[in-house]
């Protein structure tokens, strides 16, 4: 039976559409800021393109994958082409296409060239490895490793987030060291930019590019694009000066730099060098253009699940490296204990008394992680453990404890971090983990910031994704009714 195109079933909003075969096999992934329009133009002409009627023709589900803005479906179709390499996708197949970063490498001189991301291509979340009955030092390690990572990601600072929303781009700030940190920025969206502005920050402060670094100047150094350290033409002292200050403009001072561009395009002006000088203009007011905020393709090295509990399932987004990867929609009744058993992995060894009596065991050993924001939760997004209120209320916070607790028992690996719309006792979850796994991740309930956007984000595509299940129900009922 081919495949049956209802536009009913698909938004009018921007986000990433993912063909499958009957089988399952990714065909073929795009993108679009109006889903319903493109999609539509698939199956309401005829293709002349061969390859087109191959397509079409092969197509039996369509995936969707709701977004916020443009921006973020044009990130989110480079991933997701790169990580499933689809066989009709020719375009941003390879690691080097798609959207680089300007970066600034932990050498001894520090070179600044362009970085494109890699992705781990391995299937589900890749966690840290904690199968079952795994326990002992390398446990052990993985789990001080995940730790120290996940305080190193909650320490987000003001000034990168003012650098996205300046830039349109993520940074990426390493921990202090005795070398210059690695900066990034981006991705971008233009090439043409990106290359400019490289141009702009190499001639501005004689930042190498040579890969690997000659012993002698070369040309570059004669025409002024580099301060020629290779050869002591500066110190490294001074050489080390140049590389913070173009780091700085990098990490966090976006207006800084377009400060300093304006500088630079009125020395070009009084020399009459009118050309470069409307060169840098253009490129100024690019940058000062505000970009749609993006949270689908951020710098990070954890891996991370989200997972948002409705009335009737439970969408589970995976993040890995702060790029989203894939979501999936589980069946879930949380409205009480009973009905939370009936979820997708049944096991009465997770039921509310086994996880009690781990966390119990484990006393305070296990760390109660929350977002350390004292706001309280907006509405629909659950509240935190311990809450007052009457017995059914608590019984019905617990069942999301009763879900996590049996959902990653049964897992073969386990995220760094959770983030969660709705939880009751973070303590005992973890310490049924811990038990079980000998590994308890992150868990998280933010109230605000980055976190809660992706929760939001899970929202959005669990509403539109029940809602197509439900129309698809009912039609069916409405077809059986018919024929009998």
């Amino acid at each position: 039976m081919s495949f049956q195109y209802r536009a009913a079933d698909y938004p009018e909003a921007p986000g990433c559409y993912i063909m499958k075969d009957a089988e399952g096999k990714i065909l073929y992934i795009g993108k679009s800021k109006r889903l319903r329009a493109r999609l539509g133009s698939y199956f309401h002409q005829r293709h002349k393109v061969r390859r087109l009627q191959q397509l079409v023709s092969e197509v039996a589900d369509i995936e969707i994958m709701l977004v916020n803005n443009e921006d973020e479906s044009l990130l989110l179709e480079n991933n997701l082409i790169k990580l499933h390499k689809p066989p009709y996708n020719r375009a941003l197949r390879r690691e080097n296409s798609g959207y680089a970063y300007l970066h600034l490498t932990e050498e001894r001189y520090p070179r600044l060239g362009v970085h494109y991301r890699k992705r781990n291509r391995i299937g589900g979340v890749a966690g840290v490895a904690a199968k079952a009955g795994s326990s002992g030092a390398a446990d052990a390690e993985r789990a001080e490793r995940a730790v120290g990572a996940a305080k190193a990601l909650s320490t987000e600072t003001a000034g990168a987030s003012r650098t996205g929303r300046a830039m349109g781009a993520s940074t990426s700030i390493a921990a202090p060291s005795s070398e210059p940190p690695v900066r990034r920025l981006g991705p971008f969206k233009s090439r043409q930019f990106r290359t400019a502005l490289m141009e702009f920050l190499i001639a501005h402060y004689g930042l190498r590019t040579c890969d690997p670094m000659p012993k002698r100047v070369c040309l570059l150094y004669h025409l002024g694009r580099c301060s020629g350290v290779c050869e002591g033409m500066i110190s490294e002292e001074e050489y080390r000066g140049r590389v913070n200050e173009a780091a700085e403009l990098l990490s966090n001072r976006g207006e800084e730099l377009i400060r300093v561009m304006k500088a630079k395009m009125e020395e070009h002006a009084e020399r009459l060098e009118f050309e470069q000088a409307g060169s840098l203009l253009e490129h100024i007011r690019i940058l000062e253009r505000k970009p749609a905020k993006q949270i689908v393709d951020r710098e990070g090295t954890l891996s991370q699940e989200v997972v948002y509990f409705g009335s009737s399932g439970v969408l589970i987004a995976a993040v890995q490296e702060g790029m989203l990867r894939e979501m999936r929609l589980l069946p879930w009744k949380g409205s009480g204990a009973a009905e939370a058993s009936n979820g997708p992995v049944q096991d009465e060894s997770c039921e509310a008394g086994v996880v009690k009596s781990a966390a119990e065991r484990a006393g305070t050993e296990c760390d109660v992680e929350s977002s350390g924001v004292a706001d309280e939760a907006p509405i629909g997004y659950g509240s935190d453990a311990d809450a007052s209120g009457d017995t059914g209320e608590k019984e019905s916070l617990a069942a999301y404890d009763r879900f996590l607790a049996s959902y990653y028992l049964e897992r073969e690996t386990l995220p760094d971090e959770i983030i969660v719309s709705s939880v009751s006792n973070i303590r005992m979850v973890r310490a049924a983990l811990r038990r079980s796994r000998g590994y308890a991740p992150r868990i998280v309930h933010p109230k605000r910031g980055l976190k809660l956007a992706l929760l939001q984000l899970c929202a959005s595509n669990y509403e539109y994704r029940v809602g197509r299940l439900e129309a698809a129900t009912a039609a069916a009922a409405a077809q059986t009714e018919k024929t009998t």
